[in-house]
């Protein structure tokens, strides 16, 4: 009787406790507002594709891989409004931004370079033509990293729109296709090598420090204090 007794209070206790942790998780999940993605080329609105979000001021900027780049106001963040959208041709990875221009990554198209200082009006005014499909880009400005698949990573001098040059380039093991900047340190993820781990305290000559390959198939990398 007295191990049942327990037990019951046992039961009883981790149903309260579990009924507390689904509230918390519910309550840190909650919905404060939501937008619909751009539209494809025919007009089709679509619902799914998120790859990247960059925020910069009071302005989220959305890569689809399906739709391309998508502005939104978001100063009010229980009623964000769409100040614009960039509908790409290929499949969009990602988007970085400087004080005037938007990066995008584009699968075939390399990094299209669009000056997004009136977001209503999204005008390309120019595009790095990668070696290979450009997966993700960081940037330390004028410089651009490049993840490009197969061809490694390709660093890119961007001060110049119209005489935009390759400076540098690291071929990855096999196939890159994430990155995260840290300062001097260049984190990439590579399907095959597993995390690669980069020193470009000079861009032009970006010198390997270290591998982990107990991490196969890396597609997201983020560092947070040495972590």
């Amino acid at each position: 009787m007295r191990a049942h007794e327990i037990l019951t209070g046992i039961a009883f206790l981790f149903i309260l406790s579990f009924g507390s942790y689904v509230q918390a998780q519910q309550a840190s999940a909650e919905l404060i507002s939501s937008h619909q993605p751009a539209k494809l080329i025919s007009g089709e609105p679509i619902k799914e594709g998120i790859q990247n979000l960059f925020l910069k001021g009071n302005r989220l900027y959305l890569v689809n891989i399906w739709s391309g780049l998508q502005i939104l106001d978001v100063q009010d963040v229980k009623v964000p409004k769409e100040l614009g959208s960039y509908t790409t041709s290929g499949r969009g990875f990602n988007v970085v931004l400087d004080d005037h221009y938007a990066y995008l990554s584009e699968k075939n198209d390399g990094v299209l370079i669009l000056d997004v200082t009136n977001p209503a009006q999204i005008k390309k005014v120019g595009r790095v033509k990668t070696s290979g499909d450009a997966y993700w880009i960081e940037a330390a400005f004028p410089y651009l990293y490049v993840a490009e698949e197969s061809k490694g990573i390709g660093v890119y001098n961007v001060s110049d729109l119209n005489a935009i040059q390759e400076v540098g380039r690291y071929d990855t093991p096999g196939w890159a296709w994430n990155e995260f900047l840290d300062e001097n340190i260049l984190y990439v993820g590579d399907k095959s090598g597993g995390l690669l781990i980069l020193d470009v305290s000079n861009p032009e000559q970006p010198q390997k420090l270290s591998t982990f390959s107990g991490v196969k198939f890396t597609k997201f990398i983020t560092v947070d204090d040495g972590i």
